[in-house]
């Protein structure tokens, strides 16, 4: 049974303290001016020598493995350099036994910045610029989860989204923690094999309709599964995602994975976070899941031993030390329960106070340069 989803304006969200389950909410038309305007028609006209890349499906119904390659490389392709008139037509045309196209994930704002003006989104440096999504009826995203909150805007046509919180994911049959879709689940939601994957029957899904002028809030981390009901226009913007939310199941699954990949090969350590934003944040995460803080505080240190100018690896190599960080890592890199345990979480507290007393004010305050990279590949929606 579907659980409901509460409906409330747009003008009532709050990024700086969005909400911990999905809701939808309603547009005001005159704030957005796509939804008189975006159609299969205006798209065509408005920049049809634009280039664009096309995911392409015999039956819609998009489905990856864990490496990232398709399920049946016969059923599905891409067309990486398309024209949007020629896009368009492909996309509207719903001739009986014709392919499913899918211009998917298209950041148009340099592209198409006349766009930009169309939208109401609210206005905020935690929001990624927006991306669009324009597709025949009856494509399909697979099972997933993203690691940003997602406002998700209905323009054109309808889609059915098929939520189940971060609690289900035993239920769900994620693909491996360090394959490339560690985000994507295994089963076919439209059509799930229960004999492969019995536990699915104890998932809990919660069905949301989207309609022109509906928005979704979806926290991050929350899987989905996406159905276009007709040709379908829509456009999003991902939250930026903040540390404290890595606490929910999946989310520890990506920082134990991220753990492991660090440690044998520091150089892939992202950059562009402030040390002190790291600390807040893995202490945040310590009052709500220990196993997460104390990963967090593993991929911290490999993202910051430059930074301190080897203080850090010289601190965590220390005999008085290196005993108890590598417990603490050690227990957290295999589980999840560990957050129940009052002795590890305090061990972790203990490790959090010490790298504050080893790096000091200044290295806090320091920002490391971006250098990009580390993210799994998306098919996100």
């Amino acid at each position: 049974m579907s659980q409901p989803i509460a409906t409330m304006p747009l003008s009532q969200f709050d990024e700086r303290c969005p909400p911990t389950a999905p809701v939808r909410f309603t547009l005001d038309p005159r704030e957005w001016p796509a939804l008189a305007r975006w159609c299969p028609a205006f798209f065509k006209s408005l920049a049809p020598q634009q280039r664009v890349k096309v995911r392409v499906s015999k039956s819609g119904n998009f489905r990856y493995l864990a490496d990232g390659t398709p399920v049946d490389p016969t059923e599905q392709h891409d067309i990486d350099d398309a024209l949007l008139e020629q896009a368009t037509d492909w996309i509207t045309n719903e001739a009986p036994g014709a392919p499913k196209y899918y211009i998917a994930q298209f950041k148009f704002g340099n592209a198409l910045p006349q766009l930009l003006a169309d939208l109401g989104f609210p206005r905020s440096d935690r929001l990624h610029p927006p991306t669009l999504w324009f597709g025949s009826s009856e494509t399909i995203s697979q099972l997933h989860f993203d690691r940003g909150s997602n406002l998700y805007c209905q323009v054109y046509g309808g889609k059915q989204f098929t939520l189940f919180s971060p609690d289900d994911t035993r239920f769900l049959y994620p693909y491996p923690e360090d394959s490339l879709l560690a985000h994507v689940s295994e089963v076919d939601v439209g059509r799930p094999d229960l004999e492969r994957y019995p536990l699915f029957r104890r998932a809990q899904p919660m069905l949301v309709t989207l309609q022109a002028g509906d928005i979704l809030f979806l926290p991050g981390y929350w899987w989905h599964y996406v159905r276009s009901l007709s040709v379908s226009i829509s456009v999003n913007q991902w939250c930026r995602e903040e540390l404290t939310d890595r606490c929910t199941p999946n989310a520890v699954a990506l920082l134990r994975a991220e753990y492991r990949r660090w440690l044998q090969h520091p150089e892939t350590a992202p950059r562009g976070r402030s040390l002190e934003g790291w600390l807040e944040g893995a202490e945040a995460l310590l009052r709500r899941n220990a196993s997460a803080a104390a990963l967090a505080l593993g991929c911290g240190v490999a993202e910051w031993s430059d930074a301190t100018e080897g203080r850090l690896e010289d601190w965590i190599s220390a005999p008085v030390f290196f005993e108890k960080w590598r417990h603490i890592t050690d227990i957290a890199a295999p589980r999840d329960d560990a957050a129940a345990d009052s002795e590890f979480a305090a061990e972790v507290a203990f490790c959090l106070d010490q790298i504050r007393r080893c790096v000091g004010p200044s290295a806090q305050e320091a920002v490391l340069p971006h250098k990009g990279g580390g993210d799994e590949q998306s098919i996100r929606e």
